[in-house]
């Protein structure tokens, strides 16, 4: 079976201003055209500080597809979690789960290059762990669990909103080799 995919990265060693605004626009007509001609997915994937221009923001990107779409799948492959703070990611992955209505999944992978680490002030040597525990407080957070404490008094904050389109979340792969099937199996997700 032949599965169509259409990608986009947005590399465009360099392009000026108008030209990479072009390409997004044009890659938003692409969209809509692979949606229309039968295409299977739209995937975006994620990387910083690349001087190519590589996307760095795939849930705006994915956004602005589902916008212009309403059947196509939408795959957000990869995105590089740990350089979120995991309830922002939550909720920003949820009002996009309420927009493309469930039409986006996405892999979460730990990245491989330490200057994208350094870029967002994160460390690089703890990111597998900082996955972990990134992954049950969003699951905690869709389930409408409070999360984290507060700053103050150390009680419990509230459960971020919304909570996602898709029940109990979007789908969520885990990218990578033996030690992202074990976060996988540990947490009960894909990989």
């Amino acid at each position: 079976m032949v599965h169509v995919v259409t990608r986009f990265d947005f590399r465009a060693p360099g392009a000026g201003p108008e030209e990479r605004r072009d390409r997004y626009r044009a890659a938003l007509e692409m969209a809509r055209y692979a949606e229309e001609s039968g295409h299977d997915a739209v995937n975006l994937s994620e990387h910083h500080a690349s001087e190519d221009g590589y996307l760095p923001s795939p849930l705006i990107a994915a956004s602005a597809v589902a916008a212009v779409t309403s059947r196509i799948p939408i795959t957000v492959w990869a995105l590089i979690a740990p350089l979120y703070d995991p309830v922002r990611l939550a909720e920003d992955i949820s009002v996009l789960d309420h927009l493309a209505s469930g039409r986006v999944s996405f892999t979460f992978g730990l990245g491989y290059r330490p200057v994208e680490y350094a870029l967002h002030s994160r460390e690089w040597r703890n990111r597998g762990a900082r996955l972990d525990a990134q992954l049950q407080t969003m699951l905690a957070a869709w389930r409408g669990d409070a999360v984290g404490e507060d700053p103050v008094d150390g009680s419990p904050r509230t459960s971020p909103t919304p909570r996602p389109f898709s029940d109990p979340h979007p789908l969520i792969f885990l990218g990578g080799g033996g030690a992202a099937a074990r976060r996988a199996g540990r947490l009960g997700m894909h990989y």
